[in-house]
């Protein structure tokens, strides 16, 4: 366990750099802004109006000031970074009054989650659990998260799947391009242990394997492209190539990163 707490402290010490390196933008918790705007869209597309809501590990406030813009919602972010928060409070200073009655942030850990029980309208979880070391520590994690959502409210869970990950690296095998390995600070989700576990708390309402096309465009095609007419160059995220896949709509299960809509029981 101790080496599991390590390992957490190691983690949270990447974010807390990340924030002081990006400050507001949308890359303090992802590179890929493209697929970040992606993941945003269907988050957003899922929020009901005048919920209040739960942005759990909500780093520097981007996708929560981004919700709070889009709905009439009251929405509050925690993240277990102090710098993370610092930057999100900054950035909450730079909108107008409305957006600030209604947005508010402050320290807080999805492993000790101190928000009251059924609280909770929504709940939104982007990124998180898959840095939190161990299937264990997952598991507490979506424990808490069902504690403070309200009977019949919904989480929305974007995560990285394991299963996911693995077609499109076979994908990828298939034009002879390397592996992309897992990061070093991820456990990606093993869908078949998140639904059996899940099962006990929520009704499962949707699965949207969002990024799926775009992975297929982001990941193989531009690569395979380069690999073939420019192989000194590496793949830019920003490519006009990913642009366009962005904009297609989602097919196959070929992307690492998906969102899971959860309904508590």
């Amino acid at each position: 366990m101790s080496v599991r707490r390590a390992d957490l402290r190691k983690i949270k010490k990447f974010w807390d750099e990340q924030a002081a390196k990006f400050e507001g933008s949308a890359k303090a918790s992802m590179p890929d802004e493209l697929l970040h705007d992606l993941e945003i869209e269907h988050v957003i597309a899922r929020i009901q109006e005048g919920s209040k809501v739960l942005d759990v590990g909500c780093a520097n406030g981007y996708t929560t000031l981004r919700l709070a813009r889009s709905k009439k919602i009251t929405i509050k972010g925690v993240d277990y970074s102090e710098a993370m928060i610092k930057m999100a409070n900054e950035e909450l200073r730079r909108w107008g009054p409305d957006v600030k009655k209604t947005v508010s942030f402050d320290v807080g850990d999805v492993l000790e989650l101190q928000e009251d029980e059924a609280s909770y309208d929504q709940l939104v979880c982007k990124r998180v659990l898959i840095n939190l070391v161990a299937w264990e520590n997952q598991k507490r994690a979506l424990g808490n998260l069902h504690r403070v959502l309200k009977r019949g409210g919904t989480l929305l869970l974007s995560e990285a799947s394991k299963q996911g990950w693995e077609n499109m690296n076979r994908l990828r095998k298939a034009f002879y391009l390397e592996e992309i390995p897992m990061p070093w600070h991820n456990l990606y989700l093993d869908e078949e242990q998140l639904f059996a576990f899940a099962a006990r708390l929520f009704e499962t309402v949707e699965v949207l394997n969002f990024s799926s096309t775009y992975y297929v465009g982001s990941r193989i095609m531009q690569p395979l492209i380069l690999k073939m007419f420019d192989p000194e160059r590496q793949p830019d995220y920003d490519s006009e190539i990913n642009r366009f896949f962005s904009l297609l709509p989602p097919y196959g299960d070929y992307g690492t990163q998906k969102l899971y809509v959860f309904a508590k029981k």
